[in-house]
C-alpha cells in the first residue's frame, strides 16, 4: 500500500515523540552514526530493472552474440526460457515492459520479499516461454520481460486477496489493481481469440499470468497444509 499518516499533528505530538526527534536531529548533526536511519535493504525490483537495463546495452552496443539468449522456438535451450525475459527488442520495448515491473514488482516484493519476487518473476517468464514454445510456430524467436510481468500482473492481486485473514486495506488494492489487470487480460483474450496481433507475444503474456495465480494458489495450499504440523509440534 502506500504511505499512511497516523496520529497527530507536528504541533500536538506528545513531549517524548518531541524529545525524541529532537534527539536524533541533533545526533544526526553532530556525527553520531549509531543513532542514524539504517540504508535501505536491497530491493529486487530494482535488481531485476537494473538487470534489463544491463542486458539491454549489452544488445545494443557490444559485440557478444547476445541473439543466443532470446528463446528459438525450432531449437530452445534450457537456459534460454530464462535469459530471454531480460532481453529486449528497442527501447520501447524495454520502457513498456520496465514501468509495470517497477509498480507491480514492488506490490509483489512487499508482501512476499526479496527472494519471493525473483522466484516470482523467473517462475512467471519461464512458463509463458513454455506457453509460446508449445503454441507458436516453432520459425519464432521469443524475448522480453513482457510474460514475467503479466505473472506479477495476476501474483500482485491474488497475495492481497485472503479470506482467511482479512484485511480492508489489501482489499481496496487488490480492487483497484485489479481493475486494470483485469482490462489488461480481457485485451489479451480478446487479441488471442481473434489471431494475435503483430509484435507482441500474447500466449506468453496469458501462460505468464496463469503462473502468478497458479503460484500464489500453490503457496497457500502449502502453507495451510504445513499449519496443523506446526501447531501439532508446540501441543505437550
Amino acid at each position: 500500500g502506500g504511505d499512511e499518516v497516523v496520529g497527530r499533528s507536528v504541533g500536538q505530538r506528545s513531549p517524548i515523540r518531541r524529545a525524541r526527534s529532537l534527539t536524533l536531529l541533533l545526533s544526526s548533526r553532530s556525527g553520531d552514526l549509531s543513532t542514524r536511519t539504517p540504508p535501505p535493504k536491497a530491493s529486487a525490483v530494482y535488481l531485476l530493472v537494473v538487470l534489463n537495463v544491463v542486458v539491454f546495452l549489452f544488445q545494443k552496443f557490444s559485440t557478444l552474440p547476445m541473439q543466443s539468449l532470446f528463446l528459438n522456438h525450432m531449437h530452445p535451450q534450457l537456459f534460454q526460457f530464462v535469459t530471454s525475459t531480460l532481453c529486449h527488442a528497442n527501447a520501447g520495448h524495454l520502457s513498456s515492459n520496465m514501468f509495470p515491473l517497477l509498480v507491480f514488482g514492488r506490490l509483489v516484493e512487499d508482501e512476499m520479499g526479496f527472494t519471493g519476487l525473483l522466484l516470482t518473476f523467473f517462475i512467471c517468464g519461464a512458463a509463458s516461454n513454455l506457453a509460446s514454445v508449445a503454441l507458436l510456430p516453432s520459425a519464432t524467436l521469443s524475448l522480453g520481460a513482457s510474460g514475467a510481468v503479466f505473472g506479477l500482473f495476476t501474483a500482485a492481486v491474488a497475495v492481497r486477496v485472503s479470506l482467511r485473514d482479512f484485511a480492508w486495506r489489501s482489499w481496496v488494492e487488490a480492487a483497484v489493481f485489479g481493475q486494470y489487470v483485469w482490462e489488461r487480460l480481457r485485451s489479451e483474450v480478446t487479441i488471442t481469440a481473434g489471431g494475435g496481433g503483430a509484435g507482441g507475444n500474447h500466449v506468453a503474456h496469458l501462460g505468464g499470468a496463469a503462473a502468478g495465480i497458479v503460484m500464489i494458489m500453490g503457496l497457500r495450499l502449502i502453507i495451510s497444509a504445513l499449519e496443523p504440523k506446526e501447531d501439532s509440534k508446540r501441543l505437550p
